[in-house]
Protein backbone atom coordinates (compact mmCIF):
# COMPACT_ATOMS: atom_id res chain seq x y z
CA UNK A 1 0.00 0.00 0.00
CA UNK A 2 1.43 3.37 -1.01
CA UNK A 3 1.71 6.00 1.72
CA UNK A 4 2.51 9.70 1.34
CA UNK A 5 3.36 12.05 4.21
CA UNK A 6 2.28 15.64 3.61
CA UNK A 7 2.68 18.78 5.72
CA UNK A 8 -0.44 20.85 5.08
CA UNK A 9 -0.77 24.62 5.48
CA UNK A 10 2.94 24.98 4.92
CA UNK A 11 5.24 25.65 1.98
CA UNK A 12 7.97 23.38 3.32
CA UNK A 13 8.33 20.23 5.47
CA UNK A 14 8.40 20.26 9.28
CA UNK A 15 5.76 23.00 9.46
CA UNK A 16 1.97 23.02 9.37
CA UNK A 17 0.19 19.77 10.17
CA UNK A 18 1.63 16.37 9.30
CA UNK A 19 -0.78 13.93 7.64
CA UNK A 20 -0.13 10.49 6.17
CA UNK A 21 -2.23 9.56 3.12
CA UNK A 22 -2.71 5.89 2.20
CA UNK A 23 -4.25 4.60 -1.03
CA UNK A 24 -6.17 1.52 0.09
CA UNK A 25 -8.47 -1.12 -1.38
CA UNK A 26 -11.40 -3.03 0.09
CA UNK A 27 -9.10 -5.69 1.54
CA UNK A 28 -7.87 -3.17 4.13
CA UNK A 29 -10.20 -3.15 7.13
CA UNK A 30 -10.78 -0.97 10.17
CA UNK A 31 -8.38 -2.86 12.47
CA UNK A 32 -5.48 -2.54 10.05
CA UNK A 33 -6.22 1.14 9.52
CA UNK A 34 -6.11 1.68 13.29
CA UNK A 35 -2.80 -0.15 13.58
CA UNK A 36 -1.24 1.84 10.74
CA UNK A 37 -2.38 5.10 12.35
CA UNK A 38 -0.83 4.02 15.67
CA UNK A 39 2.39 3.11 13.89
CA UNK A 40 2.47 6.58 12.32
CA UNK A 41 2.51 8.09 15.83
CA UNK A 42 1.46 11.73 16.12
CA UNK A 43 0.78 11.97 12.39
CA UNK A 44 -2.88 11.73 11.40
CA UNK A 45 -3.64 9.20 8.67
CA UNK A 46 -6.15 9.51 5.83
CA UNK A 47 -7.16 6.38 3.92
CA UNK A 48 -8.53 7.09 0.46
CA UNK A 49 -9.97 4.82 -2.23
CA UNK A 50 -10.98 5.82 -5.79
CA UNK A 51 -14.69 5.67 -6.61
CA UNK A 52 -14.18 5.43 -10.37
CA UNK A 53 -15.91 2.65 -12.33
CA UNK A 54 -12.57 1.02 -13.05
CA UNK A 55 -11.39 1.33 -9.47
CA UNK A 56 -8.19 2.90 -10.75
CA UNK A 57 -6.89 6.16 -9.19
CA UNK A 58 -5.74 7.84 -12.41
CA UNK A 59 -7.96 10.79 -13.38
CA UNK A 60 -10.42 9.94 -10.61
CA UNK A 61 -12.01 12.97 -8.94
CA UNK A 62 -14.35 11.15 -6.51
CA UNK A 63 -12.83 9.25 -3.59
CA UNK A 64 -13.91 7.60 -0.38
CA UNK A 65 -12.01 8.85 2.67
CA UNK A 66 -11.59 7.69 6.26
CA UNK A 67 -9.36 9.47 8.78
CA UNK A 68 -7.62 8.23 11.89
CA UNK A 69 -5.51 9.53 14.73
CA UNK A 70 -3.40 7.08 16.76
CA UNK A 71 -6.29 6.98 19.25
CA UNK A 72 -8.93 5.89 16.73
CA UNK A 73 -11.15 6.85 13.81
CA UNK A 74 -12.20 10.49 13.51
CA UNK A 75 -15.41 12.10 12.22
CA UNK A 76 -14.23 14.95 10.01
CA UNK A 77 -10.74 16.27 9.40
CA UNK A 78 -10.24 19.16 7.00
CA UNK A 79 -6.44 18.96 7.20
CA UNK A 80 -6.51 15.29 6.15
CA UNK A 81 -8.76 16.15 3.20
CA UNK A 82 -6.27 18.84 2.12
CA UNK A 83 -3.39 16.36 2.32
CA UNK A 84 -5.31 13.75 0.33
CA UNK A 85 -6.24 16.28 -2.36
CA UNK A 86 -2.61 17.35 -2.61
CA UNK A 87 -1.54 13.73 -3.23
CA UNK A 88 -4.28 13.13 -5.81
CA UNK A 89 -3.51 16.30 -7.75
CA UNK A 90 0.23 15.64 -7.69
CA UNK A 91 0.24 11.94 -8.59
CA UNK A 92 -3.11 10.91 -10.07
CA UNK A 93 -5.29 13.74 -11.39
CA UNK A 94 -3.14 16.85 -11.92
CA UNK A 95 -5.51 18.61 -14.33
CA UNK A 96 -8.93 17.25 -13.44
CA UNK A 97 -10.34 20.07 -11.30
CA UNK A 98 -12.15 19.61 -8.01
CA UNK A 99 -11.66 16.56 -5.81
CA UNK A 100 -14.69 15.23 -3.92
CA UNK A 101 -14.30 13.02 -0.85
CA UNK A 102 -17.18 10.91 0.44
CA UNK A 103 -17.04 10.25 4.18
CA UNK A 104 -19.37 8.87 6.83
CA UNK A 105 -21.02 12.26 7.37
CA UNK A 106 -21.40 13.36 3.76
CA UNK A 107 -18.99 14.88 1.26
CA UNK A 108 -16.21 17.46 1.28
CA UNK A 109 -14.88 19.12 -1.87
CA UNK A 110 -11.34 20.43 -2.25
CA UNK A 111 -10.46 22.63 -5.22
CA UNK A 112 -7.36 24.32 -6.58
CA UNK A 113 -6.98 28.09 -6.36
CA UNK A 114 -8.09 29.97 -9.49
CA UNK A 115 -4.95 32.10 -9.64
CA UNK A 116 -2.52 29.60 -8.17
CA UNK A 117 -3.15 25.83 -8.59
CA UNK A 118 -0.70 25.11 -5.75
CA UNK A 119 -3.20 26.58 -3.29
CA UNK A 120 -5.94 24.20 -2.11
CA UNK A 121 -9.36 25.43 -0.97
CA UNK A 122 -12.45 24.01 0.70
CA UNK A 123 -15.66 25.51 2.12
CA UNK A 124 -17.07 24.43 5.47
CA UNK A 125 -20.33 25.61 7.04
CA UNK A 126 -20.05 28.46 9.51
CA UNK A 127 -20.65 27.29 13.08
CA UNK A 128 -21.99 29.39 15.98
CA UNK A 129 -20.29 30.22 19.26
CA UNK A 130 -21.92 30.84 22.63
CA UNK A 131 -20.48 32.66 25.62
CA UNK A 132 -18.76 30.52 28.22
CA UNK A 133 -18.02 31.69 31.76
CA UNK A 134 -14.41 32.54 32.50
CA UNK A 135 -13.87 30.56 35.68
CA UNK A 136 -10.89 30.35 38.00
CA UNK A 137 -10.42 26.78 36.77
CA UNK A 138 -10.19 27.98 33.17
CA UNK A 139 -7.71 30.74 34.01
CA UNK A 140 -5.66 28.27 36.00
CA UNK A 141 -5.60 25.85 33.07
CA UNK A 142 -4.15 28.56 30.79
CA UNK A 143 -1.96 30.35 33.28
CA UNK A 144 -3.63 33.62 32.22
CA UNK A 145 -7.16 35.03 32.33
CA UNK A 146 -8.64 35.18 28.79
CA UNK A 147 -10.54 38.24 27.63
CA UNK A 148 -13.41 36.17 26.22
CA UNK A 149 -14.37 32.52 26.17
CA UNK A 150 -16.82 30.63 23.95
CA UNK A 151 -18.14 27.11 23.40
CA UNK A 152 -18.80 25.73 19.94
CA UNK A 153 -18.23 22.00 20.15
CA UNK A 154 -14.71 22.85 21.32
CA UNK A 155 -13.62 25.51 23.82
CA UNK A 156 -12.34 28.82 22.41
CA UNK A 157 -10.41 31.43 24.40
CA UNK A 158 -9.51 34.91 23.18
CA UNK A 159 -6.32 36.35 24.63
CA UNK A 160 -5.01 39.91 24.69
CA UNK A 161 -2.11 39.65 22.25
CA UNK A 162 0.50 37.46 20.58
CA UNK A 163 2.81 37.61 23.60
CA UNK A 164 0.16 36.17 25.93
CA UNK A 165 -0.70 33.46 23.42
CA UNK A 166 2.93 32.51 22.85
CA UNK A 167 3.76 32.27 26.55
CA UNK A 168 0.79 30.11 27.60
CA UNK A 169 1.55 27.71 30.41
CA UNK A 170 -1.00 24.93 29.92
CA UNK A 171 -1.89 22.82 32.95
CA UNK A 172 -2.72 19.52 31.31
CA UNK A 173 -4.53 17.98 34.28
CA UNK A 174 -6.85 20.99 34.57
CA UNK A 175 -7.48 21.22 30.82
CA UNK A 176 -8.61 17.58 30.83
CA UNK A 177 -11.52 18.61 33.08
CA UNK A 178 -12.70 21.38 30.74
CA UNK A 179 -15.52 20.75 28.22
CA UNK A 180 -14.83 20.11 24.54
CA UNK A 181 -12.38 17.77 22.84
CA UNK A 182 -10.05 20.60 21.80
CA UNK A 183 -8.98 23.86 23.37
CA UNK A 184 -8.33 26.67 20.88
CA UNK A 185 -6.60 29.86 21.98
CA UNK A 186 -6.46 32.90 19.72
CA UNK A 187 -5.21 36.48 19.76
CA UNK A 188 -5.26 39.46 17.39
CA UNK A 189 -2.21 40.45 15.34
CA UNK A 190 -0.62 43.79 14.57
CA UNK A 191 1.84 42.16 12.16
CA UNK A 192 1.65 42.53 8.40
CA UNK A 193 0.37 39.38 6.72
CA UNK A 194 -1.51 38.04 9.76
CA UNK A 195 -4.92 39.04 11.12
CA UNK A 196 -5.02 36.65 14.07
CA UNK A 197 -2.98 33.90 15.68
CA UNK A 198 -4.12 30.46 16.77
CA UNK A 199 -2.91 27.64 19.01
CA UNK A 200 -4.85 24.40 19.53
CA UNK A 201 -4.48 21.85 22.31
CA UNK A 202 -5.72 18.28 22.70
CA UNK A 203 -4.29 17.03 25.99
CA UNK A 204 -6.73 14.14 26.33
CA UNK A 205 -5.65 12.62 23.02
CA UNK A 206 -2.41 11.61 21.34
CA UNK A 207 -0.56 14.93 21.33
CA UNK A 208 -0.74 17.88 23.68
CA UNK A 209 -0.56 20.67 21.07
CA UNK A 210 -1.94 20.04 17.61
CA UNK A 211 -0.97 21.77 14.39
CA UNK A 212 -3.07 23.92 12.09
CA UNK A 213 -6.75 23.11 12.62
CA UNK A 214 -9.03 24.28 9.77
CA UNK A 215 -12.22 23.20 11.58
CA UNK A 216 -11.52 25.84 14.24
CA UNK A 217 -11.87 28.53 11.56
CA UNK A 218 -15.54 27.71 11.03
CA UNK A 219 -16.07 29.40 14.40
CA UNK A 220 -13.10 31.74 14.75
CA UNK A 221 -13.18 33.28 11.27
CA UNK A 222 -16.76 34.65 11.71
CA UNK A 223 -15.79 35.95 15.17
CA UNK A 224 -12.69 37.78 13.95
CA UNK A 225 -14.51 38.93 10.81
CA UNK A 226 -16.99 40.79 13.00
CA UNK A 227 -14.33 42.12 15.37
CA UNK A 228 -11.96 43.31 12.63
CA UNK A 229 -14.58 44.32 10.08
CA UNK A 230 -13.18 42.25 7.21
CA UNK A 231 -14.27 39.09 5.40
CA UNK A 232 -10.86 37.76 4.34
CA UNK A 233 -8.58 36.78 7.19
CA UNK A 234 -5.01 35.53 7.26
CA UNK A 235 -4.28 33.11 10.08
CA UNK A 236 -0.91 32.11 11.55
CA UNK A 237 -0.41 29.09 13.79
CA UNK A 238 1.67 30.22 16.76
CA UNK A 239 3.29 26.93 17.72
CA UNK A 240 6.53 25.07 17.10
CA UNK A 241 5.07 23.81 13.81
CA UNK A 242 4.07 27.16 12.36
CA UNK A 243 1.44 27.20 9.64
CA UNK A 244 -0.54 29.59 7.44
CA UNK A 245 -4.21 29.55 6.44
CA UNK A 246 -6.56 32.01 4.77
CA UNK A 247 -10.25 32.13 5.65
CA UNK A 248 -12.97 33.98 3.73
CA UNK A 249 -16.34 34.37 5.45
CA UNK A 250 -19.31 34.49 3.08
CA UNK A 251 -22.97 33.40 2.95
CA UNK A 252 -22.94 31.22 6.04
CA UNK A 253 -19.74 29.37 5.11
CA UNK A 254 -16.00 29.74 5.57
CA UNK A 255 -13.69 29.15 2.61
CA UNK A 256 -10.34 27.89 3.91
CA UNK A 257 -7.22 27.77 1.77
CA UNK A 258 -3.54 26.99 2.12
CA UNK A 259 -0.53 25.23 0.62
CA UNK A 260 1.02 21.83 1.27
CA UNK A 261 4.46 20.26 1.10
CA UNK A 262 5.44 16.65 0.45
CA UNK A 263 7.71 15.09 3.07
CA UNK A 264 7.92 11.39 2.17
CA UNK A 265 6.64 8.57 -0.03
CA UNK A 266 6.85 4.95 1.09
CA UNK A 267 5.31 1.48 0.72
CA UNK A 268 3.48 -0.21 3.59
CA UNK A 269 4.12 -3.95 3.40
CA UNK A 270 0.55 -5.06 3.91
CA UNK A 271 1.32 -8.63 2.80
CA UNK A 272 3.50 -8.99 5.90
CA UNK A 273 0.97 -7.53 8.33
CA UNK A 274 -1.42 -9.65 10.34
Amino acid sequence: MKQYVVDVFSQRPFQGRSVAVCIYDESVGHDLMENIARENGSTETAFIRPLSESGEPEHCTRWKIRWYSPSGEMRLNGGAAFAAAYVIRRYYSPDDGDITFRHSGGEILVSAGKDDPEILCTSLPEAPLREFDITQQLSGALGVRPQHCFMGGDLFCVLKNKEELGSLSIDRATVEMLPGELLHCTAPSDEEGTDFFLRSFSPVKYEEEVGTCPAALTRLAPYWSEVLGKDELRVSQLSSRTGKMTAVVTDGSVKISGRASLFAVCDILTDRLV
